[in-house]
Parts: C-alpha cells; sequence; structure tokens
C-alpha cells in the first residue's frame, strides 16, 4: 500500500527554509512566488533529497557569485527565488 507524502515530509529543509521566508516577507509574496515556479514561470525552485519542484532560474550557467555551477548543487537544498535575482541585480547595479 502506498501510502501519499506530503511535499512538507518529502523536503523538510526545503518547508522551513519556505516558513521563513514566509515570516520575513510575508506569505502572500513567498506563496505567489511558489504558485508561480509550480506553472513553470519564474520565481521558485527547490531541490532536496531527490525531489525537485518548480521551475530553475538557471541551469548549468555559472553565476559570478555562486560556488559552483547550479546543475553541480543538484540534490542539495537549494532555493531559487525571484527575490534571490532581485539581490544579484541590486548588487551589480550597487
Amino acid at each position: 500500500m502506498n501510502k501519499k507524502v506530503s511535499m512538507r515530509e518529502q523536503m523538510p529543509q526545503v518547508a522551513a527554509i519556505i516558513d521563513a521566508f514566509r515570516e520575513a516577507f510575508g506569505a502572500e509574496v513567498v506563496d505567489a512566488a511558489i504558485r508561480r515556479g509550480m506553472r513553470g514561470g519564474q520565481g521558485f525552485h527547490a531541490t532536496e533529497k531527490g525531489y525537485e519542484v518548480g521551475t530553475p532560474v538557471y541551469r548549468g550557467v555559472l553565476l559570478d557569485r555562486a560556488p559552483g555551477r547550479y546543475v553541480g548543487r543538484m540534490g542539495e537544498v537549494a532555493w531559487q527565488a525571484a527575490l534571490d535575482q532581485q539581490a544579484i541585480d541590486n548588487e551589480k547595479r550597487g
């Protein structure tokens, strides 16, 4: 018998990060980013323990501040959000 497992159970570290983002930025902002990513748009991507949800922002592209290629981080907890991209853009402008 296969028990349906929630995403929160499959990806507990990602769930904790999302909870912290909801507290910091508000559930409305974070949930909108998650919905966009789940529908194929930019705004949310997460991987943990072989599970992956959302739409990757970068795949195989070197980021100037990243420790390595995005594809090299697959399998680790990764949160790619519109907020992250905004921070990168602001840093480049600043």
